[in-house]
């Protein structure tokens, strides 16, 4: 009797966890303003990553065999020990430069790269 109810307890404890059912396959990415990464478990067997979206108030979910997932992925695997840093791979995937994220993206004008300034400074 005792094994049986700490069998059940311990079902109880773990629920199913994918929250990603149908993952997308693309979306725009200078569309993604956040993003998480849930890594693979015992009751999901892909990594899950949850894109929030300008306009959008609920999360969408990308497939993780997607290579703008994989590059997410990949970033944040780097950045695993400085959480900080994670708002730098959506820098870089939205095109801005690795020490000037606050400034636009290099725009081509006459075959040169021209760096844009932001209006703010």
């Amino acid at each position: 009797m005792m094994i049986l109810c700490s069998t059940h307890f311990s079902n109880a404890q773990s629920p199913d966890r994918c929250q990603c059912h149908q993952p997308i396959k693309f979306r725009k990415q200078r569309q993604i303003v956040n993003y998480s990464i849930t890594q693979q478990t015992v009751n999901c067997k892909a990594p899950e990553i949850r894109v929030w979206l300008k306009g959008e108030k609920t999360p969408s979910c990308l497939d993780p065999n997607t290579s703008l997932a994989k590059r997410l992925l990949s970033c944040a695997q780097r950045h695993r020990y400085n959480p900080g840093q994670t708002g730098m791979c959506l820098c870089k995937l939205n095109g801005y430069t690795n020490s000037k994220c606050h400034q636009r993206p290099a725009k081509r004008y006459k075959g040169r790269h021209v760096m844009l300034r932001s209006l703010n400074r």
